[in-house]
């Protein structure tokens, strides 16, 4: 029933980004306060990070929020929208990180997404002495799901867990 309500959710985001219209020819990444309409919805990507292997990143990401997990560290945190926003095309979010199966799931740093391309996000993290870098792409939910439940965060169990989140916020 939560897979089908997040499904649902998500083609609603989709529509309402896609309804949005208009291009934005700028090529400025001066980040003033704002919102992410433009790019709501489910992303993933193969992030680097000195000292790691490759590792693999989901976002569910709502008007000014999100919802992240990480396989390399095996958390799961939250981001809320801090600078930038639309028209973009950088966005730039705090990320706290509190939750997931790795042995120490606290943090906070900073997320800088950039729209490049069409559908392409560069990320960039720096926090706690760490930098990690990569591209997002939308993605499936089953993408989503799994990257979530490997980083030890249950999705669609309708309990207190990262999808009850991910649904709630999705649902504002």
């Amino acid at each position: 029933m939560f897979v089908r309500w997040l499904v649902l959710s998500l083609a609603v985001c989709v529509a309402f980004v896609a309804g949005c219209g208009g291009g934005d020819d700028s090529t400025s990444t001066t980040a003033i306060k704002g919102d992410s309409t433009k790019i709501l919805g489910p992303w993933s990507g193969q992030l680097t990070q000195a000292g790691l292997p490759p590792f693999r990143v989901a976002v569910a990401i709502f008007n000014g929020a999100g919802k992240v997990a990480y396989t390399g560290i095996d958390c799961a945190g939250d981001w809320k929208l801090v600078g930038g926003g639309d028209p973009g095309p950088a966005y730039v979010f705090r990320e706290t990180i509190n939750e997931g199966a790795g042995g120490e799931c606290k943090g906070t740093g900073t997320v800088r997404l950039e729209l490049f391309a069409p559908k392409r996000l560069r990320y960039r993290f720096e926090g706690g002495g760490v930098a990690s870098q990569g591209i997002l792409r939308p993605a499936r939910l089953r993408v989503l799901s799994a990257i979530f439940r490997e980083a030890g965060v249950e999705i669609g169990t309708g309990g207190a867990t990262a999808t009850g989140s991910v649904a709630d916020q999705m649902s504002k």
